[in-house]
């Protein structure tokens, strides 16, 4: 066999086998119907409904009108939207929208990310030191567990940009700081400002634990690992405590090496991203200042009467998660759990930074169940004290019991003593493991079971309007209608005093206070108007900062847009406030990354002249 193929054959039919597995996972889905042009199946307000909207938003300010899509004026009664956190024009995939529409791109999005995920954990898993074969387990057991399809089938998809925290880890692990903070910055990108958040704690305890001596590293993963065991037993809470200062007490610096490169490491990366993600941070305070969504309070928790059986249970999904917002994760048999205790132990001792943050979000995965609450340690500190649904940190150890088992299953296939053993034990574990992935994939692919959506009647684009009548949101947008009564995550509490056009009162959606409705071609950053006389006019949308009419800001009568104006042709524009500074950090970003690339071309361009002299 020549040696290039069994050097990378393996990888190969390894790669080829995640985008198999992706897609088989992806076609699972109910709503694909016979193409990708079925509906995706949503109704009014539901989640589906507010994702479909929030991109199609951004696909009719960049393809329709030629826009930036800094304001939606069609939810709500007008928001911003490119300082909304979950806004997704500025991710790179989302070029899947512009080209096959909302529904269609959307159902291509989550077979990339499915895709990408599980290519991103085996890479993680190669880096971490596993061969070709374990480094697929962590991304099979990902794509064969509860936690994507179910949060993908209601349409929570801000989480599959998950497939960004691996690679964030592994970069920073390698000292790669531009490459982590690229990395970083794609989940916010993307909308998936959880995944950022999940992708920054990690590599903070990461580093944070790459700095302790490994020898004495099992005392602390021995004492996460008995906090686990210990779920519900509130009597625990004192002893556990002083056992956990004992065993922090106990360790040392790492001998070797400069520990604390790795803390380096990661402030350069969180500074990239935070430059490269400028137009969004920006822009942000103008609807931070609004929010009604982000007081730093917990309003789903996992702390439901947990005692370790019950835990079990519902890990292996024998009983109903306690959470609406799926709570825990569901493996869906005991064997990934097994395999990733006998990793455990390997991991402790070979790898033990992998181990250490594996326990470390086991723990906080369970919040206040555990004897010492580690989860409301963490949601003291900004900004994890914004994540309101804390069972989703699921989504991050459901990855870290991938690799544990990956490291059971490499480890039961190498035992030394007696060797004849692991002749027993590792086909065992590879038989357990795939009988596992045989079991809960059909299982997993029943959570995507969520029908197609029933075709309905759009009427053709009309002159923009604020209309309260039987469609979707996003049969509004394509309809050019606004919702002024809808749910979204802008995270305004209601519309104020925005009307529909059926609501009694509704004067239009532009007019002069003394005078009559006033005609006007709106558009989502612009809105052209011929005023008949000078005076105050007001428009059927929302007041925010960043409105202006011939360089003077707007300003707000009883909550709406209002401006005094001069007769004849006028524009409104809105600009997102701090979008220029935004600018500048967006450049300066990519000035750091394209520093090293002008650097190399210097380099060979003074080689190059040396050899000719």
């Amino acid at each position: 066999m020549p040696g290039w193929l069994r050097r990378w054959g393996p990888e190969v039919l390894g790669l080829l086998g995640i985008v198999a597995l992706a897609w088989l996972a992806w076609w699972q889905f109910r709503w694909m119907g016979t193409d990708l042009h079925t509906p995706i199946s949503h109704g009014i307000n539901e989640d589906w409904d507010w994702q479909l909207g929030f991109y199609e938003a951004s696909r009719i300010c960049l393809l329709d009108h030629g826009q930036l899509p800094g304001w939606n004026p069609f939810v709500q009664g007008g928001v911003p939207l490119l300082a909304n956190p979950e806004s997704p024009f500025l991710y790179p995939p989302f070029v899947l929208i512009l080209l096959f529409g909302s529904s269609a791109g959307l159902k291509l999005w989550v077979l990339f990310h499915l895709v990408a995920l599980a290519g991103a954990c085996w890479w993680a898993g190669r880096a971490q030191g596993l061969g070709p074969f374990e480094a697929h387990i962590a991304g099979v057991l990902a794509l064969c567990s509860a936690q994507l399809p179910a949060q993908t089938a209601m349409g929570h998809i801000m989480y599959l940009p998950l497939c960004w925290l691996p690679l964030a880890w592994i970069a920073s692990r390698r000292g790669r700081w531009r490459l982590a903070g690229i990395c970083l910055a794609m989940p916010v990108l993307a909308g998936a400002h959880h995944v950022f958040l999940y992708a920054l704690l990690l590599l903070g305890v990461d580093a944070l634990f790459r700095m302790v001596d490994p020898k004495r590293a099992w005392a602390l993963g021995l004492w996460l690992l008995l906090n686990l065991l210990l779920l519900g037993q509130g009597w625990a809470s004192w002893p556990m405590a002083v056992l956990g200062l004992l065993a922090l007490g106990w360790q040392r610096p790492h001998p070797g090496g400069r520990p604390w490169r790795h803390i380096a490491v990661v402030a350069g990366a969180v500074l990239l991203a935070a430059l490269l993600l400028g137009p969004k941070l920006a822009t942000l305070p103008v609807l931070w200042a609004r929010a009604e969504r982000l007081a730093p309070q917990l309003t789903f928790s996992v702390a439901d009467e947990f005692g370790p059986w019950r835990a079990l249970q519902v890990v292996l999904g024998l009983v109903d998660r306690p959470s609406a917002h799926n709570g825990q994760n569901v493996l869906y048999s005991p064997v990934p759990l097994v395999l990733a205790l006998v990793g455990l132990v390997w991991a402790l001792r070979r790898k033990p930074a992998v181990a250490l943050a594996g326990l470390f979000f086991l723990n906080i995965g369970w919040g206040g169940a555990t004897p010492v609450n580690l989860l409301e340690l963490l949601h003291r500190v900004p900004p994890w004290d914004h994540i309101r649904v804390v069972e989703r940190y699921g989504a991050v150890w459901t990855l870290f019991i991938g690799w544990l088992a990956a490291w059971g299953v490499w480890g039961l296939w190498r035992l030394r003593r007696p060797g004849w053993l692991r002749w027993i034990l590792g086909p065992v574990a590879v038989v357990a493991l795939t009988w596992h992935v045989v079991h809960a994939a059909p299982r997993a692919a029943a959570h995507y079971h969520i029908g197609a959506g029933a075709p309905h009647s759009i009427p053709p684009p009309s002159d923009f309007v604020q209309v309260d009548d039987e469609l979707t949101t996003w049969e509004s947008m394509r309809a050019n209608r606004g919702k002024p009564r809808c749910w979204t995550t802008a995270w305004l509490a209601d519309p104020g005093p925005v009307l529909a056009r059926e609501d009694p009162g509704y004067r239009g959606e532009v007019w002069m206070v003394d005078g009559p409705a006033v005609s006007a071609a709106i558009t989502p950053n612009r809105i052209r108007f011929e005023a008949p006389a000078a005076g105050l006019l007001v428009v059927n949308q929302n007041a925010f900062d960043g409105w202006e009419y011939r360089g003077q800001p707007a300003s707000s009568r009883d909550g709406l847009l209002a401006i005094q104006v001069s007769p004849g042709p006028g524009e409104l524009v809105y600009r997102p406030p701090g979008l220029l500074l935004g600018l500048f950090m967006l450049l300066a970003g990519l000035a750091v990354l394209a520093w090293p690339l002008a650097s190399r071309g210097r380099r060979r361009a003074a080689g190059a002249s040396s050899a000719t002299g």
